[in-house]
C-alpha cells in the first residue's frame, strides 16, 4: 500500500535569483581577496631554485632582512649560459616572452646601459614602459638589472640572472619588486607570482630552439 506523503515534512527552501546571484558574486570575490592576500603576503626566508628542468619553474615571495617583498622565479634550462643570456637581452622580441608586453625596442645607450621602451597592457589599462638596464657579464654569470620607478610603478625593480650550473645546464633567475598604483601590494604579487611561470617557460622555450639571437 502506497504511504501518503508526511503533511508535516517542510517545502525545500528556494534562494530567489535576486538574492542568489549577488550573494554568489559577493563570495566569489571575498574568495579572490583571500585567495590574493595570502598569495601576495606568503613569504620565504631562503631561495630555492629546481634541481633540474624536469622541476619546471619555481616562484616565491621572498622576504628581506628591510622587510621588503621581491618575487623571485627561476628555472633550469639544459643550454649554455650564452644561449639564454641572448633570449633575455634581446628586447626587441620581449613581446614573444612577456604576455602583456607589446611594441618593446631596445637601444644601447652612452652610459653603457640599455635604454628599453614599449608598452604594458592588462585588462585594466595601457602604459608606457621605459626602464634603463646594466649588464654585467662575467665567466662567472651574467646580470640584467634595474630599479627605476616611473609613472604607476612606484617601485619597479628587478633583475635577471644567468648561472651556469654545470654542462649545457643554465640557471635563469629572475627577480622583480613591483608596485602599481592604485592597486594593493599583495594583489599585484599574487597576479606575478603566476605570470612569471609563462615568462620564464617561454625563455626557456626560445633558448632550446636557439632564437632569437642578437
Amino acid at each position: 500500500m502506497n504511504q501518503l506523503p508526511d503533511s508535516t515534512t517542510p517545502p525545500p527552501i528556494r534562494i530567489p535569483k535576486r538574492i542568489g546571484i549577488p550573494v554568489l558574486l559577493i563570495a566569489m570575490v571575498a574568495g579572490l581577496l583571500l585567495w590574493g592576500t595570502i598569495r601576495g603576503n606568503w613569504t620565504d626566508s631562503e631561495a630555492r631554485n629546481p634541481a633540474s628542468a624536469a622541476d619546471g619553474v619555481v616562484t616565491q615571495l621572498l622576504r628581506t632582512a628591510d622587510g621588503r617583498k621581491p618575487i623571485r622565479a627561476a628555472v633550469v634550462v639544459n643550454v649554455s649560459p650564452d644561449r639564454v643570456w641572448k633570449v633575455v637581452t634581446n628586447y626587441d622580441h620581449f613581446a614573444e616572452i612577456f604576455p602583456n608586453v607589446s611594441a618593446s625596442h631596445g637601444v644601447l645607450d652612452p652610459d653603457g646601459r640599455w635604454h628599453v621602451t614599449g608598452e604594458v597592457h592588462s585588462l585594466v589599462g595601457h602604459w608606457p614602459m621605459e626602464l634603463h638596464v646594466q649588464h654585467v657579464e662575467s665567466p662567472v654569470g651574467c646580470t640584467a638589472s634595474w630599479d627605476e620607478p616611473h609613472g604607476v610603478w612606484t617601485v619597479n625593480r628587478g633583475s635577471w640572472g644567468v648561472t651556469q650550473i654545470g654542462p649545457e645546464k643554465t640557471l635563469l633567475q629572475y627577480n622583480l619588486e613591483l608596485k602599481v598604483s592604485p592597486f594593493p601590494a599583495f594583489v599585484v604579487r599574487a597576479v606575478l607570482l603566476d605570470q612569471l611561470k609563462t615568462v620564464l617557460r617561454a625563455v626557456a622555450n626560445r633558448a632550446e630552439r636557439g632564437q632569437p639571437s642578437h
